[in-house]
């Protein structure tokens, strides 16, 4: 038999279940295979299919491992003695024994017959199923629900709209956001609130401490190094008691660069005499300081504030002037973290409140969202009366424990991880039972911070097991997958390079980052283009807007233009795909962008114009869609026709197709009358128009007969997107009359609640573009 190659023993050697493993693996070196083989070896060494826990990061990739695992077994269930040798043999790397070969056609039916059956599960999957079983342990009742996105997203709403309310009677509260709307504006009030829903988590590892508020408060004037409690006028007082200069020094100073004369020492002298003059307060502070600190908080150069000449000839005074400008920075910086911190307990107290009404919301409908899941069993884990008669329950189940996505896992997640690990990986218990842990993971894919992902976690999970184990005298390994099956060479060395840069290797926290190509001579090409310079956009005057701001030539508008300009013209000629006897076809290009935003939409506008096949977005927006904002106000104005803004924009829309001037004329000097009402003494057959979608009819048909009436000039204006945007408007208001009932008012009250939008699966025959997380 020929040797092994490199990257097939590595593979084989982390999936053997005899020791506890674990693996790093980079992009596309076949980490998924490595995990299904060593499940399958785990149930060929006699595990029963509950024993084995698998937890995976997505639905999507649970699903994907059930699917191949199932496959393996199903095709031992009906192989040939002959036949299935050589499958288990490539599996387990040596020739099966008897046992082996007798128990791998019945495995199928194990996993059918066994209660739990194969446990592959996401996190948050694990943590409910856990819940279910101790309920009463957890604090839950029974019976208790887990809320679906939509669910999560209305109770949200609901819990922000209490807030406001609340705040009518709460002096504190009241204060609180208006604070907030002094600083920010607000519109960022709501985006402050879902933030803190969002991040509950971290807020409640304070707040639900005893004293955990006052330790909050007390962290964040520690944090900006401030003493604690101090108001504006104590930190001035502070601040003045170790002014560098003394009065008389200042008078001195002043009248020195006045003697010396010029234009920049003269004004410097009439600042500080300025100043001396002064009371001396906050407010004097403040103007003083703005002659020597930019806007922006940073010195100014000693010579923007006196000569250089008198720099050189007054280097006594050049020293006092340094000092002064140290100790004026000082003050601004101190000023500025007081403010931080007073704009900080502001949202303390807006935090509190929102908890806690969020709170009794849930409790209110006996309902966890994903974050209650993770901390509820946390709870569980770690109380002293139940924690003991929870883990013996799980001993005679979790025998073999398997992470995948590890660099995704959240602070609380490996929390939670160690609390499993630290118990069940006892020596005796391994020893005994011959249990296994086994961790998959890179560091560098580390993408979801948004979403809690911990990569520092990852590294340091890494070396507290590799402790643990080590102490207990427990084998465990580390193996490394280097080689990649899916990428061609030129692609890999692009990913080495850019984690060679030393601002990403410290970033990484690892070792040198090398990849090896299994496929040599895959075609492969790396082009980097010419950054696009920032262009001048000329915003024009209200009354002279000649085009839509999207269109001007701002950079990245330029981009979507090249690029797409670009993909066309690979299609227009044929240009042959490398590796494929063929030309190359849209469905052969995927686009990555790292957000959803304006350059996104703009990419999405311009391969359209330029005729390019287009799958469509991976998530539709509605409150980015200016089609679905037309049809979403067209609704508005049918249930209010006095709602003149919701009538202009469907004015404006493709669906009427009024001019500015029109809109104008319409809207001027009409005095106490409301735009339909000037509608239709002006332009009565518009108004007949609008009046037919005023007719009671099921949201799904009202859309289709608006659509049909109008769809070549929706078609003209929005092109396949808003065909597709259009379609997606239809299903929700099926979907809404399905669980709420019909109406327009129920349908727009849903379609508000999408503040997130939809993912929907792309169709086939166009260029992809999606984001780096949607792929």
């Amino acid at each position: 038999m020929s040797a092994i190659p490199l990257h097939t023993a590595i593979q084989q050697q982390a999936a053997d279940p005899a020791h506890s493993v674990w693996l790093a693996a980079h992009a596309g070196t076949g980490k998924t295979k490595v995990l299904v083989d060593r499940m399958l070896r785990l149930l060929l060494a006699g595990s029963a299919p509950s024993e084995i826990v698998a937890i995976t990061y997505t639905k999507a990739a649970a699903m994907e491992m059930q699917r191949r695992i199932r496959e393996h077994v199903q095709q031992w269930s009906h192989c040939q003695d002959e036949a299935l040798s050589e499958r288990l043999e490539v599996l387990l790397a040596r020739a099966p024994d008897d046992a082996e070969m007798a128990l791998a056609p019945t495995l199928l039916a194990k996993i059918n017959d066994d209660r739990y059956g194969l446990q592959i599960e996401t996190i948050h999957g694990f943590c409910q199923s856990l819940l279910q079983r101790f309920p009463v342990e957890a604090g839950l009742t029974p019976d208790f629900t887990v809320l679906d996105d939509r669910a999560n997203r209305q109770l949200l709403q609901q819990a922000q709209a209490q807030l406001l309310q609340q705040a009518c009677q709460d002096a504190e509260l009241r204060e609180a956001i208006a604070a907030l709307a002094r600083h920010s504006g607000d519109q960022t009030i709501g985006s402050v609130m879902d933030r803190l829903l969002d991040e509950a988590a971290v807020w409640r590892s304070w707040l639900d401490r005893a004293d955990g508020e006052l330790l909050w408060r007390a962290a964040l004037y520690e944090g900006l190094g401030l003493s604690p409690h101090v108001s504006p006028e104590q930190l001035h007082a502070e601040m003045c008691a170790i002014l560098p200069l003394s009065f008389e020094v200042m008078q001195q100073l002043a009248a020195v660069l006045r003697d010396y004369g010029t234009a920049t020492n003269l004004r410097t002298a009439e600042v500080i005499q300025g100043w001396l003059a002064s009371s001396r307060d906050s407010a004097a502070l403040t103007d003083f300081s703005a002659h020597f600190v930019k806007a922006d908080g940073a010195p100014k150069q000693l010579s923007s504030v006196i000569t250089k000449n008198a720099i050189r000839d007054l280097p006594v005074i050049a020293g006092q002037m340094e000092h002064l400008m140290e100790w004026l920075l000082d003050a601004r910086e101190k000023a500025a973290a007081l403010r931080d911190v007073t704009i900080a307990q502001h949202v303390t107290t807006i935090a509190l409140r929102l908890l806690d009404i969020h709170q009794k919301l849930k409790a209110e409908r006996n309902a966890l969202n994903f974050q209650d899941l993770i901390l509820y069993t946390l709870r569980l884990l770690q109380q002293p009366e139940f924690c003991g008669w929870v883990f013996s329950q799980l001993d005679r189940r979790m025998q073999h424990i398997l992470l995948d996505e590890a660099q995704d896992t959240s602070p609380e997640q490996w929390q939670l991880t160690h609390l499993l690990v630290e118990e069940l990986f006892q020596p005796e218990l391994v020893a005994q039972q011959g249990r296994s842990l086994f961790v998959v993971g890179d560091r560098k894919q580390s993408i979801y911070r948004f979403q809690g992902a911990d990569p520092t976690g990852f590294t340091a999970t890494q070396h507290h097991l590799e402790t643990l184990f080590a102490a207990a005298g427990i084998p465990f390994a580390t193996y490394t997958l280097e080689t990649s099956f899916r990428s061609a060479q030129a692609v890999l060395a692009l990913v080495d390079a850019v984690c060679a840069h030393p601002a990403c290797a410290t970033a990484l926290a690892e070792k040198a980052v090398s990849h090896r190509v299994f496929h040599e001579g895959r075609p492969g090409k790396v082009t980097l283009w010419p950054l696009i310079e920032k262009q001048e956009v000329t915003i024009p005057r209200a009354w002279e807007i000649e085009r839509p701001l999207y269109e001007q030539d701002t950079a990245s508008a330029l981009l979507a233009k090249q690029l797409s300009q670009t993909i066309a013209g690979w299609l227009k000629e044929g240009r042959p795909l490398a590796g494929k006897a063929r030309p190359i076809r849209s469905d052969d290009i995927l686009i990555l962008v790292r957000q959803r935003n304006a350059f996104y939409r703009q990419l999405l506008r311009q391969l359209q114009r330029e005729g390019v096949p287009v799958a469509g977005a991976d998530r539709v927006r509605f409150h980015e869609s200016q089609l679905a904002q037309d049809f979403l106000h067209l609704a508005q104005w049918v249930l209010m026709p006095s709602d003149d803004y919701a009538l202009a924009v469907v004015l404006k829309s493709p669906l009427v197709g009024c001019s500015e001037e029109q809109l104008f004329a319409l809207a001027h000097q009409r005095g106490e009358a409301s735009l339909w009402q000037r509608l239709e003494s002006m332009h009565p057959d518009i108004a007949a128009q609008l009046a037919e979608w005023q007719a009671p009819l099921p949201v799904y048909e009202w859309l289709q007969r608006i659509w049909q009436r109008h769809e070549a000039a929706l078609y003209a204006c929005h092109g396949a997107e808003g065909e597709d945007v259009f379609h997606q408007l239809g299903l929700q208001a099926l979907a809404c009359e399905s669980e709420r009932g019909p109406g327009l008012q129920l349908w727009l009250g849903w379609m508000r609640e999408l503040t997130q939008g939809i993912k929907r699966e792309q169709g086939s025959g166009g260029v992809r573009v999606m984001t780096v997380h949607g792929a």
